[in-house]
């Protein structure tokens, strides 16, 4: 039996039975511009960052209740002040890893031995898996390699650094204060390999995803 994990909460273990459910395919983001003259289109889904983005993917979701009238009406209420207004982590036992969006109920229908919640849940493209990768580097002036081994689709790199830092990546350089950094390095397949300099430490945190 695959039962649903909202955070870390096992709705079977609460009561709630997981009847059905559909974990959406995200669709590409597709670009196409038609140039006069030129048979065909031209495919620009890629022209800005090399990549093929995503839209989000929807998972559909059926949940029941069985008890007293009391209880079904508790576990309802549960749920829905649990995920009211907020992201939330969606899991199924049989799948590693986990998806991450804001969860959305349509009906409620009831019948003198069980209750139906029928829901859907607007989620990242990707699933994530495990936790956040995290590597701590001791900077000094002389420049030296991060190599980052990775298995998944593109993923951004979060850099922490405690003090000046020159990072390179594929060309680029980045010179940071300390902080917290988004430079818009996304990790691919293989090995990814970054030329870094400063004080302090440089911290590399990311999370592998898969579609």
């Amino acid at each position: 039996m695959i039962t649903l994990f909202i955070d870390d909460t096992d709705l079977y273990k609460q009561g709630i039975i997981l009847e059905e459910f559909d974990i959406g395919i995200p669709e590409m983001k597709v670009h196409k511009v038609s140039v006069p003259g030129r048979n065909g289109d031209l495919d620009m889904s890629r022209a800005l960052t090399g990549y093929t983005h995503f839209s989000n993917r929807t998972i559909s979701l059926v949940l029941g209740m069985t008890g007293s009238e009391e209880e079904r009406e508790r576990l309802r209420s549960l749920l829905f002040v649990h995920v009211y207004n907020k992201q939330v982590h969606i899991r199924f036992s049989h799948l590693e890893g986990y998806f991450v969006g804001t969860m959305t109920f349509h009906s409620y229908e009831r019948t003198p031995a069980k209750s139906t919640i029928k829901a859907t849940v607007d989620c990242y493209p990707f699933r994530l898996i495990g936790d956040e990768v995290v590597s701590s580097t001791t900077l000094t002036s002389a420049f030296q390699y991060i190599t980052i081994g990775y298995a998944g689709m593109p993923t951004p790199l979060s850099i922490v650094t405690t003090g000046m830092a020159t990072i390179e990546y594929k060309g680029k350089r980045y010179t940071v204060q300390k902080g917290e950094h988004q430079l818009g390095i996304l990790l691919e397949m293989g090995n990814n390999t970054l030329r870094v300099s400063g004080n302090g430490t440089l911290t590399t945190q990311y999370i592998r995803e898969v579609l």
